[in-house]
């Protein structure tokens, strides 16, 4: 099991004035990196999809598990940290049901596509991960990707919550020293590609395929880590 303590230490950082800590691009490439560092660290040097959804599943986060068609919240996926119920669509029935969340339970919804589902699995690892200290401070049961109830509303510090999770979900499925890996392939040391190069396309292909996540996740990480520029994240 994941020893969540040794991933993050946050002595050094300080909060803002919504109780959020600051986290930069290299501390969060630092949690994913340290994540898989404990996990199999061959992911970082032998690029392949990271099986973050068999991680999820094995509990190795000190977690629970379900996938359920989230209907309340409408949710790609949620994190709960306490005890607390949300309603779901019975696969048999139809009907929308109470399902009990337990604390420490991450849930994907069952209907996304895999790319999705897997962007999404790692998403809510990085809330489980980082995010503990906020949710019990602030006595929130669920983060989810949309608001209603008590789950997160559209507010300063739940944006930058959402944002620490969704770039720590790229880092830790796409981390930096195997994208580097494949990256190599396409693009020369500090060169950074345009639509126009014809290596472009090609590159965020290839991160796709070999990381298994959708084209806009891969170009999104590419330009952010420089290795691409002009990619709309839209």
């Amino acid at each position: 099991m994941l020893k969540i303590d040794r991933i993050i230490d946050y002595s050094g950082f300080s909060k803002d004035s919504n109780g959020v800590f600051y986290l930069s691009e290299s501390d969060l490439d630092k949690v994913a990196e340290n994540i898989i560092l404990q996990l199999d660290a061959t992911f970082l040097f032998e690029p392949r999809p990271i099986p973050v959804l068999d991680w999820i599943e094995d509990g190795v986060f000190g977690n629970k598990y379900d996938y359920k068609d989230l209907v309340v919240p409408k949710a790609f996926g949620l994190t709960s940290f306490h005890d607390d119920a949300v309603f779901a669509r019975d696969s048999e029935s139809g009907l929308l049901v109470p399902i009990k969340v337990e604390a420490n339970t991450i849930r994907l919804n069952d209907t996304l596509p895999e790319t999705q589902l897997r962007f999404t699995g790692g998403h809510e690892v990085t809330h489980l991960v980082i995010h503990p200290y906020y949710f019990a401070e602030k006595r929130m049961a669920v983060a989810a990707n949309f608001g209603y109830g008590k789950i997160i509303p559209f507010t300063p510090e739940s944006y930058w919550l959402e944002w620490q999770a969704n770039y720590g979900s790229a880092s830790l499925l796409m981390p930096n020293r195997a994208l580097k890996i494949v990256a190599s392939d396409f693009v020369q040391e500090n060169e950074i590609l345009n639509e126009q190069d014809s290596n472009f396309w090609p590159l965020v292909h290839k991160v796709a395929e070999v990381f298994n996540v959708s084209k806009f996740a891969a170009g999104i990480r590419l330009r952010q880590q420089k290795y691409i520029t002009n990619y709309p994240d839209y």
